[in-house]
């Protein structure tokens, strides 16, 4: 770098870039080799680099920590090495991050006794932050396993309303059916209904007729009548006045 000091600003968004880069390597490349005289997997070697970067963000903390626990020329030194394993991540060069990444660690071993007791402190701060972390994640797991209860418990209401819609559904079901058969049978029985009526305006219909042919053979009976005893008078009367004369 040109400048010959670096600030803790600086130095903190330096560690970020790392930190993300970190993220894209990929594991899955390198599992099965073997890195340094110790052998470690890339696995461990990420875990390394992270817990570096977590003592290291210790000196960002504050102002006053970042002035008094770090040397200029210190700053400077891990500023620029940081600088070198982010472009070791970024060109995918693993084998020159362990190589570079072992050296800053020699390198921080052998800085005065401010800068150790300042990782030394960031990696009890790193602990602390952790188990505060593990404390919130089983919190958190606590909640989401209470919230998935609740959503088991809901969804078997749900199941249970879905099943009584379905019952509702097959009663709505029938009663429309004996409702359509119930207008079948109105339907038959207006239809009877209209028969009857037919079949009595014709019934009444010829009542009339014979009716009206009664009252005709009773007037002809009656007129015949009529005739019979005018003409039995008549004839009773002659016999009478044949016996007086």
């Amino acid at each position: 770098m040109a400048k010959q000091t670096i600030s803790r600003e600086e130095l903190d968004v330096l560690l970020t870039t790392f930190e993300n880069s970190l993220k894209k390597v990929s594991r899955k490349k390198y599992k099965g080799d073997p890195f340094g005289d110790d052998e470690i997997s890339i696995g461990e070697l990420m875990d390394v680099a992270k817990d570096l970067i977590l003592s290291l963000r210790s000196l960002t903390r504050s102002r006053h920590t970042f002035s008094m626990l770090v040397e200029r020329d210190e700053r400077q030194a891990i500023a620029s090495k940081i600088e070198t394993l982010i472009k070791n991540t970024k060109d995918d060069r693993i084998d020159l991050l362990f190589k570079n990444l072992s050296e800053l660690i020699r390198m921080l071993r052998g800085m005065n006794l401010r800068s150790g007791w300042s990782l030394v402190a960031g990696a009890k701060e790193s602990a602390y932050e952790l188990e505060q972390k593990a404390a919130a994640l089983e919190s958190r797991e606590e909640s989401l396993q209470l919230t998935l209860n609740a959503l088991e418990k809901k969804a078997a209401e749900v199941e249970k309303i879905k099943e009584q819609i379905s019952n509702y559904s097959k009663s709505i079901g029938q009663f429309a059916a004996k409702i359509d058969n119930r207008e079948i049978e109105l339907e038959k029985q207006a239809e009877t209904s209209r028969n009857f009526e037919e079949r009595l305006e014709e019934f009444e219909s010829q009542q009339d007729i014979h009716l009206e042919k009664a009252k005709d053979l009773i007037r002809q009976a009656e007129t015949a009548l009529e005739v019979r005893t005018a003409e039995g008078l008549s004839k009773d009367f002659k016999t009478k006045a044949q016996k007086a004369g």
